[in-house]
């Protein structure tokens, strides 16, 4: 395998089916309704292709070791429990035990049979798509499901001893019921971690077009950060801590997956439009500003294509330098309160991080906790911070001398 790659820790599976499209959705999915859809057993077979070609290729052995396994969409929970069952314990087969197995699901699907199938395979936690409380609004959002639906869906979730349970709420839409009332009936309801995203307008969506008629009308900037401001006092005194700019939990129940992620290691992102990333290994022997390169694939997002012939395929395949790589590594550790693991940094790029951003560090010193990440007024200015960091890294990260 060339060039050598750091093994991934984490795999996640994309199940590009949902009930419906959502009108702010551009991830890819297609509705299970789609008359171009294969059938969902040819895609299942294709998914546990694809991942028996992946795993030898990058973790080669009889029973690969992986920290996380995520199931995401889409919604996997759209499939029917038939090719559902087959795709969870295809995956158990494959995968030896896991620190951390989470299954995506959405209101209408999470029914106790495929809550039977999850923990049976191994699932420990749920990650449910509420996004709201307000009836009215996600009806406007295109979500299949209302308040009742999600929150009978929690009910069964967090019913089951040992699965632990995340919802996901959208902020800065125009709800009626206020936002850290929503909280804090998923509270009630007995989760343990939070996802609170602040909506993103996609070009192509319907909600874009929408918003730009005029026909769905956004909350000003100041009422949408002090809606948000609010919910993170609800859930402090809950015993929540903000541990991401978008993420709450009660302490030991974060995503370990996601962490993942905000590191940079290696993991794996298989399906039709699933995206990897693998650290090139740690090559002492190479220079400042020649090591700690990565390598970015990205599956097509075509899922005829992707059933027709999942081996096959080729996904594409990105290089990225050093220096990108050192800035992606900055941009997603500060996306948390741990900041950059800094030894990590020093081995993987042969470069000390204050080396490089010593001066952002130190003007932004006022609102870095103790331990390297920023604190919560400092997550709420993570884009300003940020351009510091790029535009200092881009005049002290090392030019290789020409061959």
């Amino acid at each position: 395998m060339k060039p050598c790659l750091r093994p991934p820790l984490a795999l996640y599976i994309h199940v590009p089916l949902c009930a419906s499209k959502c009108a702010y959705c551009d991830f890819y999915s297609l509705p299970r309704s789609c008359a171009d859809l294969p059938s969902q057993d040819s895609l299942v077979e294709a998914l546990l292709a694809r991942t028996r070609s992946a795993l030898e290729l990058y973790l080669p052995g009889p029973r690969p070791s992986l920290e996380t396994l995520y199931i995401g969409g889409g919604t996997p929970t759209a499939l029917d429990p038939a090719p559902f069952h087959r795709l969870l314990s295809g995956l158990a087969s494959m995968v030896g035990p896991c620190r951390e197995w989470t299954l995506e699901a959405n209101p209408e699907s999470l029914d106790e049979a495929h809550l039977d199938i999850a923990l049976e395979a191994g699932v420990g936690r749920i990650s449910l798509g509420v996004q709201s409380l307000d009836d009215s609004l996600l009806r406007r959002l295109g979500r299949p499901a209302d308040s009742r639906t999600a929150l009978q869906a929690l009910e069964r979730a967090t019913a089951r001893p040992g699965l632990r349970v995340s919802a996901d709420l959208i902020a800065g839409l125009p709800r009626s019921l206020p936002l850290e009332e929503e909280a804090s009936r998923l509270l009630d309801a007995g989760i343990e971690h939070l996802s609170l995203y602040d909506l993103t307008i996609e070009d192509a969506t319907p909600l874009a077009a929408q918003v730009r008629e005029g026909r769905f009308v956004l909350p000003d900037p100041d009422s949408a950060y002090e809606e948000v401001e609010r919910t993170g006092v609800v859930l402090a005194r809950a015993g929540f801590r903000r541990y991401e700019v978008s993420n709450w939990s009660r302490p030991g129940a974060e995503c370990l997956h996601n962490r993942a992620y905000w590191r940079l290691d290696s993991y794996l992102g298989l399906g039709p439009g699933g995206v990897s990333t693998l650290q090139l290994a740690d090559d002492p022997g190479l220079g400042p500003g020649l090591r700690g390169g990565s390598l970015r694939l990205e599956e097509d997002r075509d899922l005829g294509l992707f059933t027709a012939d999942p081996e096959g395929r080729a996904a594409a395949r990105t290089e990225l330098s050093p220096r990108d790589s050192a800035f992606e590594v900055i941009l997603m550790g500060y996306r948390t309160i741990w900041g950059v693991d800094r030894p990590a940094f020093a081995r993987r790029f042969g470069l000390e991080l204050e080396s490089l951003i010593g001066g952002s560090l130190n003007a932004w010193a006022g609102h870095l906790r103790p331990e390297g990440g920023l604190d919560d007024s400092g997550l709420d200015l993570l884009n300003p911070f940020l351009v510091d960091c790029l535009g200092e890294l881009e005049s002290n990260f090392p030019v290789p001398a020409s061959p």
